[in-house]
């Protein structure tokens, strides 16, 4: 933490002036969801939020990392379903993706699940 803080302060001393201003958890639901994160079982959340384990701190430069895994999981053919209305060819299965997809909605290019 120390070569952090030293860092932080390194940068700091490049601007002319900066202010500091306390976010309350209200406003701030991002830095919410992931300290809630932090406090639980990674393997839970795992699927949520791209968590990469690095060996040791890196302060020297920002890695590019891949936060969208585009291969097919078991959300493709519901987000297919939501988008095209096409269909499995078996119908057990149209029976099933009916059923999952009824839970699911697609705001904007985005696969939401629905409240209640």
């Amino acid at each position: 933490m120390i070569a952090y803080l030293s860092k932080i302060h390194d940068l700091l001393a490049q601007f002319k002036s900066y202010a500091l201003r306390q976010i309350l958890r209200e406003e701030n639901t991002t830095a919410d969801a992931l300290a809630r994160l932090a406090c639980c079982n990674v393997s839970d959340r795992a699927n949520l939020v791209p968590i990469q384990f690095l060996e040791e701190p890196n302060i020297t430069g920002i890695e590019e990392i891949e936060m969208m895994d585009a291969s097919p999981n078991w959300m493709t053919p519901i987000a297919t379903y939501l988008n095209t209305r096409e269909l499995p060819d078996y119908r057990n299965e149209v029976r099933k993706m009916r059923r999952k997809a009824a839970r699911y909605i697609i705001v904007e290019g985005i696969m939401y699940k629905r409240g209640f």
